[in-house]
């Protein structure tokens, strides 16, 4: 399990970052997927269940049943043998329908031969491996289309994330990381002997801004606002004469077969005096 980790240091990549937070984001969906499934899944075991061993035993091995089959039905596996039910002549005597031999043991149930056991596959398989796996494969469709519009984004908070923590991280490993706590206390009192400048560049992660730097954010904040609806709006401006153009254009067709219509009926009506005219 430790080398899960490793998929931390690959959500600093701008390529496969992106694809980390798809996983990660998709088995959220899975979660959700799981509980969905699990309602069908106890819903038709427990028929199977009831149809091929009726008044069976208050067992734990029951309940694996209910859950066994249903679930290897969906990959393929679908007992059929176990579903169609036996008799004990077919079965060459390994199983019994005496009550009295499989509760001692002696001997396996045998399965009750119905057709509705039969048909009830038929549904849950055509609703888990149709309905719900469609679902599940929109669900995660859904979950990438969204983390690929945000995919920079993504890489990036990730990256910031995973630089934040480790910044103030030892960078050997235990027992050798005491000597990194050693020289940043000597870094401290050295710090601490010195005084700084003002125009000395601090380069460190700040969790608290004095009010000066706040000022100074909240300044560049507006800023970033000011510009971002100055751009807006003047695309939407732009988008608004590149309509005005578009309408003064079809306008200016319309005029031109209006005109030649006037000139067809005008040449019309003076062919219609001359035929009066004789």
């Amino acid at each position: 399990m430790y080398f899960f980790r490793f998929l931390q240091y690959f959500e600093a990549d701008k390529n496969i970052g992106p694809k980390v937070t798809m996983i990660s984001r998709m088995l959220n969906d899975l979660k959700f997927f799981l509980l969905i499934l699990l309602v069908f899944i106890l819903s038709f075991g427990v028929t199977y269940q009831a149809n091929l061993y009726p008044n069976a035993p208050q067992e734990w091995s029951v309940l694996q049943d209910v859950l066994y089959h249903p679930y290897w039905q969906m990959y393929g596996e679908l007992f059929l043998e176990n579903k169609e039910g036996k008799d004990p002549s077919e079965d060459l005597g390994t199983c019994t329908k005496n009550e009295t031999l499989w509760r001692s043991g002696e001997k396996e149930r045998c399965p009750e031969k119905s057709f509705l056991v039969v048909l009830l596959m038929a549904v849950f398989l055509l609703l888990t491996n149709v309905l719900l796996l469609n679902l599940l494969i929109a669900m995660f469709s859904d979950t990438v289309k969204k983390v690929h519009e945000n995919s920079e984004k993504e890489w990036r908070f990730h990256r910031f994330s995973l630089v934040y923590e480790y910044y103030n991280r030892p960078f050997l490993f235990p027992p050798l990381n005491i000597l990194d706590y050693f020289v940043k206390i000597i870094q401290w009192c050295c710090n601490n002997n010195e005084s700084t400048s003002d125009n000395k560049k601090d380069t460190s992660f700040r969790e608290k801004l004095s009010k000066k730097e706040q000022k100074q954010l909240s300044q560049f904040e507006r800023n970033a606002m000011e510009e971002y609806m100055r751009s807006k709006l003047t695309l939407e401006k732009d988008k608004t004469d590149k309509k005005i153009q578009t309408t003064d254009k079809r306008v200016d067709r319309v005029n031109e077969k209006v005109d030649e219509i006037k000139d067809k009926v005008y040449h019309l009506w003076w062919r219609h005096q001359k035929l009066n005219d004789r």
